[in-house]
């Protein structure tokens, strides 16, 4: 009979942290980040860059002014716009780019999961979307993903799982989306992939210090 007894409160009082813990996630946030993206060298080897500036409305959509859209240019020509955006409270923030994209003449191409990278502190692949996208004067390659804490998805809803996750185990739950552009030139999409791949590998180690 105790024995029965202690199971079923075992089973209660697992149900109610669940329920406690899911509704907490669910629960828009209002706490202020202590990171600052903004932190996120401008430097990065041979590559300077300039900050773009995010409308009024976009930061309203966004739920979030820890933002940056950046490019970053090398003296040898080549060009990479960085986006990052990030929130340690705000699970909603980090949402899939294309949401963005269905308008303002643009159309998605192809996507595809595709190994990005290598991070060193869990010697694991990065997979990232890819992306190609047509505009009406020019094409422009995408790659990006997600980061919860000091793990990384492509996917939107695997990276909402382990924010769910980790905030029911106590684990660092902050959630970013990186996004990285290139635009096509001379319809050489391959040039476009290459610089957006060799721009990851060196801003990869740099995640985890400036955007834990």
């Amino acid at each position: 009979m105790k024995k029965h007894f202690f199971f079923i409160l075992i089973i209660t009082l697992t149900i109610v942290a669940g329920a406690v813990s899911w509704s907490m996630f669910l629960r828009t946030h209002d706490a202020q980040d202590t990171v600052d993206v903004f932190d996120f060298p401008m430097v990065i080897g041979e590559w300077e860059s300039e900050n773009i500036p995010i409308s009024d409305n976009d930061y309203a959509v966004l739920e979030t002014r820890n933002a940056f859209v950046r490019i970053y240019r090398k003296p040898t020509g080549e060009e990479v716009m960085l986006y990052v955006i990030y929130s340690q409270t705000n699970r909603r923030v980090a949402h899939p780019p294309e949401i963005c994209y269905t308008g303002g003449g643009s159309t998605i191409v192809s996507k595809f999961p595709e190994k990005i990278a290598t991070d060193a502190v869990t010697d694991g692949s990065i997979t990232a979307n890819r992306l190609l996208i047509d505009y009406p004067n020019y094409q422009q390659i995408m790659y990006y993903w997600f980061k919860v804490g000091n793990s990384y998805t492509a996917s939107y809803w695997a990276g909402q799982a382990m924010i769910a996750w980790k905030n029911m185990t106590g684990q660092s739950s902050s959630s970013a989306l990186i996004r990285l552009t290139s635009v096509v030139e001379d319809d050489d999409q391959q040039r476009a992939v290459d610089i957006i791949r060799g721009f990851a590998a060196e801003i990869l180690p740099l995640l985890n210090q400036y955007i834990p």
